[in-house]
């Protein structure tokens, strides 16, 4: 007989990876942060779905970069002058969006994007 996949790809975790241009701690306009989500099982990537990052209170978007046929997918975002979060980066549940893309395993199982929520992160501490 033949094996069926049914299982859809979960999202297993959501971590802020890097930030580009950090002076002094803190991040400036122009600064790139890149998200990475961890996927369950390899996950096929069409279009540029979304991921809604919460700085100051501030939802903003960062956009799917590369990944596409793995497990860890990268999305970036590039800080604007007038933004500032003296708490760091959150990410609230759920703030993978799909932005008319697809997301879908080898099998075609479309992927499920509900995730826990991010708590206040600031990226540099992770680095130093």
């Amino acid at each position: 007989g033949y094996l069926v996949d049914n299982t859809a790809p979960t999202v297993s975790s959501i971590a802020l990876t890097s930030a580009s241009g950090i002076e002094n701690s803190t991040l400036n306009a122009g600064d790139v942060v890149s998200v990475t989500v961890t996927m369950s099982e390899a996950t096929t990537v069409s279009g540029t779905p979304q991921l809604a990052l919460n700085i100051g209170g501030t939802s903003v978007q960062a956009d799917y970069v590369s990944g596409s046929g793995t497990t860890d997918l990268l999305f970036n975002y590039t800080i604007l002058a007038s933004q500032n979060d003296s708490n760091g980066i959150s990410i609230d549940a759920n703030s993978l969006s799909l932005n008319g893309a697809t997301l879908a395993d080898a099998a075609g199982n479309n992927a499920v994007l509900t995730h826990a929520a991010v708590a206040d992160r600031n990226i540099v501490s992770a680095n130093t």
